[in-house]
Order: C-alpha cells, then structure tokens, then sequence
C-alpha cells in the first residue's frame, strides 16, 4: 500500500539535497543505493553527512551498500559508527552475491541497531538463509586472497572497457562496481542485437534509463568478446 516516489538522477547520481526535499510528513521510508545500481556511481562523505542530517527521527534510511567492496573513492561514507552510536532510522544492506561471487546463494546481511533488527524479525521468514549459504560465507569472509584478485580484476576490466568502448564513440558513466553503464541509440535494440552475438546486457529502460546498457564484468577473454560484438552491433545500427 506504499507510494513511491521516485528522485531524478543528477549527473547519473542520486540527489540527496533533492530527496532531502521530498520528504513529507508521510514519509516513512528512503533508499539510498550507493554505489549505485545500474549507474555505478557514488555519493561521498560530505554529501551523505548533510543528507542525514535532513532526515527526521522517524523516516527510516536504508542504504544499500552491495558494491562497497568495490569502491576506491577515499571519501566514501562510512555509516557504521553512526549505527555504533545509536542512531536507530539506519540500516545498511550488505552481499556475498557480488565482490565475494556468491549471488547463487542469495546470502546478505545488515546493519541496524538491536531494536530496528527485531522488528525485522518479526517478518524473517522461518526458512531462511540455508546451511550451504552460511558455509559458504564464513568461508568467504576468511578468502581476502579472492577479494583482492577480483578488486584488481574488476578495476582492469572498467579501465579495458571503459577505453574501448569511448573509442566507439559512446559515453561511459565513471563508475566503482564491477559493471559499467553505456549510452546507445536504443538500449534494447541493442541488448537484442548483442544476445544474438552470445554477449547478455542489461538495458535499462526499464530502470527509468533509455538509451542505456549495462555491461557486468566478465574474464578477459569475455570481455573482449563484448567489445567485438558491440562494435559490430553499433557498426550495424
């Protein structure tokens, strides 16, 4: 029974002074994805600090932080020691599913304080995360090996694609995940045109953004193939 209302982006990024704006006396609830998904992009320390500080005690703020693992920027926002100290309308969204590879698992976590997780509790299904799942991700919390060769994969594979695909012509968001997001004529088109080629996007007409595709990290030798095949798929069109 919820309405949402939905910011535009500013420079492909959320507009915090914006959503800040918004808030009504009905609001309840505001997401923040950061990094983003699908754009990649991030909002730093200062920006959330002031976005924060604008949200009354009793709107919740999630803030989902899949893709943390992944950022450089060295002012990103750190939450945590807000939550430490108590602030109560906080909670943070974590994954295994991305930087740790895990996404068939569906294993994630959050941040909150004691009272805000129990009253998540209270709607937790029974059946919940399974065994092979926490196995699973007590290992990988242990595997810092795994992270660092995916961290120095996914920055190799964004600067590959990123040059690759500005020397098409096309215009790249600068992001700090593991995907890029690129402009085309007709994302859909293109994604078809691209699956035909065996090379899977995402177009992101559907998130609110025509004219966009987003393009997932694979191996080297996958990521060679997309740019191939979207050269031939932008040649075509």
């Amino acid at each position: 029974g919820a309405i949402a209302r939905q910011i535009p982006l500013r420079e492909m990024t959320h507009d915090l002074p914006a959503m800040a704006a918004a808030i009504t006396p009905r609001t309840r609830l505001i997401f923040v994805c950061n990094p983003n998904n699908p754009t990649g992009t991030t909002v730093g320390a200062a920006e959330m600090a002031a976005f924060l500080a604008q949200v009354p005690d009793d709107v919740l703020v999630v803030v989902d932080e899949a893709y943390i693992e992944f950022v450089t920027r060295p002012d990103f926002p750190d939450l945590l020691p807000l939550i430490r100290n108590g602030r109560d309308n906080l909670l943070l969204l974590r994954t295994f599913a991305k930087i740790h590879g895990l996404a068939g698992l569906r294993l994630g976590y959050a941040f909150g304080t004691p009272d805000l997780i129990a009253y998540l509790e209270r709607a937790r299904p029974v059946f919940n995360v399974n065994a092979l799942a926490q196995i699973a991700g007590l290992a990988a919390l242990d595997d810092t090996n795994h992270l660092t060769r995916s961290l120095a994969h996914a920055n190799a594979s964004r600067t590959r694609l990123t040059n690759a695909l500005r020397a098409l012509g096309l215009t790249v968001i600068p992001g700090e995940t593991n995907f890029i997001a690129v402009a085309v004529h007709d994302d859909q088109a293109i994604a078809a045109t691209l699956a035909r080629r065996g090379v899977l996007v995402t177009p992101l007409t559907g998130w609110g953004l025509p004219g966009w595709i987003r393009i997932s990290f694979g191996t080297e030798e996958e990521n060679d193939a997309c740019i191939a095949a979207l050269q031939a798929a932008v040649s075509d069109s």
